[in-house]
């Protein structure tokens, strides 16, 4: 998991698959939020753009645009295309989301990210179309989001408060 929970610095972090040893070691307790399948996301001219899935071989040869505030999501892009039998292309690695999305929407490279970067939730008021294609991709992965925090410390109030609000909003029906 690394970071702030790590070095004591935040109440409540999200991460990705926290195994069980690393919970132990850490003595974290964690709060599953969402479980999602990836995505591709393309440009909506690409090739590829109209397909409803892709196969990880399918991106071989194409330019990748990578989250380098994910590191969990690059780390699983990389892995994904060398069990593919190939080494992304990697033209960007920056630390913006919005910007990787306006280079998807140029035609400047691919991204694969979780479904959560493109789904908006099941109370949002509005349903807008993206300036760009949103395939699934046929990778067997999932990937699980988790809040966790140190066991045998108190939490904030504010941080009390918020993994409250999270487990009354996952009891609420969608």
């Amino acid at each position: 998991m690394g970071g702030a929970a790590d070095q004591g610095e935040g109440d409540v972090v999200t991460s990705h698959d926290i195994g069980e040893a690393l919970g132990e070691v850490l003595d974290l307790e964690k709060l599953p939020f969402t479980t999602d399948r990836l995505e591709v996301l393309l440009p909506t001219r690409h090739p590829l753009a109209g397909r409803e899935t892709l196969s990880v071989s399918d991106l071989r040869g194409e330019n990748f645009l990578l989250l380098k505030e994910e590191p969990e999501m690059w780390q699983l892009t990389t892995d994904l295309c060398r069990e593919a039998g190939f080494d992304p292309r990697i033209v960007l690695d920056c630390a913006r989301f919005d910007t990787i999305l306006y280079m998807v929407t140029m035609g400047m490279g691919i991204a694969v990210v979780s479904e959560r970067f493109t789904k908006l939730p099941p109370k949002a008021p509005v349903d807008r179309k993206p300036p760009f294609a949103i395939v699934s991709l046929r990778s067997g992965v999932e990937t699980s989001l988790f809040f966790a925090w140190r066991g045998q410390e108190p939490l904030s109030p504010a941080a009390a408060h918020f993994l409250a609000c999270v487990q009354e909003f996952l009891q609420e029906p969608a």
